[in-house]
């Protein structure tokens, strides 16, 4: 009986609402001006949502960017890995393939690509890119089993290296964001994350990259405070991170081993 009271009163009130409007000027006048304002609304409402809809597919995309850059560094890194696992036969066995291929290669192709050939990587002074993202090196399976067992808990080496790839696709979507700088159209939203970001910069952090606990907090490795305990003191143990804390109880996952993703 109260709702159906409460209902009624309210039509009562916009009937007055009508009338009053109906009152005050020409009626075909209100009407129009009525129409107007609730199609210009209407506009505004919709526009506001393709803005809101675009935002989350940006923020998506630089996600699954950031993930896949990261598991093909991963692949990269599993080849060398893989190739030190291998038995010295089996690499003497590949050296003698390569020889005998350079072997079989006309004198004159063999002398052309000897004088082409690039010096080795280690005489290359690389310089690193100004939009250079580091990431977490994995761990090697002799790396984790010397890891104490009250320091991994229940943590499994899959587990870990699958955390550190989280890690990283984190990082690389929080500096990806970075670099791109703001443009004057930015929404309101994407400023103010922006701004928020900026604020946890401080002189210790120049240079540095860093998580902090809201960064991380959804990703599923990071998820309970017993598996952020076991991961990031593993990480701290092989020296892959620093604490950089304060102001408060504010800490600051920082990299400090590091290689290009």
């Amino acid at each position: 009986m109260d709702r159906l009271t409460t209902h009624f009163k309210d039509r009562l009130c916009g009937i007055e609402s009508s009338l009053e409007w109906i009152a005050t000027g020409n009626l075909q006048e209100t009407l129009s001006v009525v129409d107007s304002t609730a199609f210009t609304y209407a506009s505004i409402e919709k526009k506001l949502l393709s803005i809101d809809s675009l935002e989350g597919s940006h923020e998506k995309l630089l996600m699954e960017a950031a993930r896949l850059q990261t598991a093909f560094a991963t692949l990269n890194r599993l080849q060398g890995d893989v190739f030190g696992m291998l038995p010295d036969a089996m690499l003497k066995s590949q050296d003698r393939l390569q020889q005998q291929a350079v072997k079989q290669q006309p004198s004159g192709t063999s002398k052309a690509a000897s004088s082409n050939s690039c010096p080795p990587p280690c005489a290359l002074a690389l310089k690193k890119p100004k939009d250079h993202i580091p990431s977490l090196t994995l761990l090697k399976i002799p790396e984790f089993d010397s890891v104490p067992t009250y320091m991994k808990g229940r943590l499994t080496y899959s587990g870990l290296n699958s955390a550190m790839e989280e890690f990283n696709g984190a990082l690389k979507t929080k500096y990806v964001f970075l670099q791109k700088g703001l443009k004057p159209t930015a929404a309101l939203k994407m400023k103010n994350k922006y701004q928020d970001l900026k604020k946890l910069e401080t002189k210790e952090t120049k240079g540095v990259f860093f998580l902090v606990l809201d960064d991380i907090k959804g990703i599923n490795s990071f998820k309970t405070d017993s598996a952020r305990k076991s991961i990031f003191s593993i990480l701290r143990h092989f020296k892959k991170i620093r604490e950089i804390r304060g102001p408060g109880p504010l800490i600051r996952y920082a990299i400090v081993e590091a290689n290009s993703a």
